[in-house]
């Protein structure tokens, strides 16, 4: 259910306003830029000191291999079509996009 991006999305539109959300790429959101988008979505003051930990990160030390990969990203084949034409970035940030 969590990695159903574009159903995520769709319900959290139909519920809130464009101005009301914020709407962003895990893997971006520890650089300034983004933590600075963030802070002025939310009216509180900007803390770059944010960009210097990362939580709820991936073990590195955890591999599948690329038969594995290769399934899971056709399983989800339309969320990775509907995240990449809503965030571009992630088609250079996820490694899925690599096996459609």
């Amino acid at each position: 259910m969590r990695t159903r991006y574009d159903r995520t999305v769709a319900s959290l539109r139909e519920a809130f306003s464009s101005d009301e959300l914020y709407l962003g790429l895990y893997e971006e959101m520890f650089s300034e830029e983004k933590i600075r988008e963030l802070s002025r979505f939310c009216a509180v003051p900007f803390k770059p000191r944010f960009a210097e930990k990362k939580v709820n990160t991936t073990p590195k030390d955890v591999e599948l291999n690329e038969a594995v990969m290769a399934a899971i990203a056709r399983h989800y084949e339309d969320v990775y079509r509907f995240v990449a034409a809503e965030f571009p970035a992630a088609t250079r940030l996820w490694r899925g996009y690599r096996y459609l």
